[in-house]
């Protein structure tokens, strides 16, 4: 199916919330990444995440196919349809189907957001805080924001520190924490 699927209800990005200073520095991270328009137009993407896992996503549409050494789930991220394989054998089984889809759109939350983290924050949801510079391990010196969320996503209550390049405005390192109260990386 080519036709994109019509997402309902879905929350703004948190300006209200937000450090204008963060959300100046996150707009700036995306147009040196190639800029909000060109991302939005960028329909098909394949990538491995930990060098293993097979990721195809098209944006447009919501399919992806996620392939592991011993799976392979063929499915639509908002319709939750699809099909799975396990060590080769299709999955038949509805229970085991809709664990493996529901894997599956795990899979691809996570590993969307692992890579495309920076084009993902103004989403909506998403609060931002300018957390000012920190010299890091390398000598340079690093803007710093926090994203944290308001009940969107598998795990609503993670937060990310993404440190951001002043020549570049690059997003350098990011740091995961497990709760937004946590003050020391998972």
């Amino acid at each position: 199916c080519d036709q994109p699927v019509q997402q309902t209800d879905k929350p703004e990005f948190d300006y209200a919330g937000s450090d204008p200073k963060a959300v100046e520095l996150a707009k700036q991270v995306i147009e040196a990444m190639g800029g909000k328009e060109n991302w939005e137009n960028t329909r098909y993407l394949t990538w491995k995440t930990y060098g293993k896992t097979e990721n195809v996503w098209d944006k447009k549409t919501g399919n992806y196919r996620v392939e592991t050494k011993t799976s392979l789930i063929i499915m639509n991220v908002h319709t939750m349809e699809g099909r799975g394989w396990k060590y080769a054998q299709r999955i038949t089984d509805e229970e085991t189907l809709q664990r493996a889809l529901e894997y599956g759109r795990e899979a691809w939350m996570s590993n969307t957001y692992m890579l495309f983290a920076p084009f993902k924050l103004l989403d909506g949801g998403v609060t931002l805080k300018y957390l000012g510079e920190q010299h890091t391990d390398d000598g340079q010196t690093r803007e710093i924001i926090s994203a944290t969320f308001n009940s969107v996503g598998p795990t609503p209550e993670n937060k990310y520190h993404f440190y951001i390049d002043e020549e570049s405005t690059l997003v350098v390192k990011w740091e995961y924490f497990l709760d937004q109260t946590d003050q020391h990386q998972r």
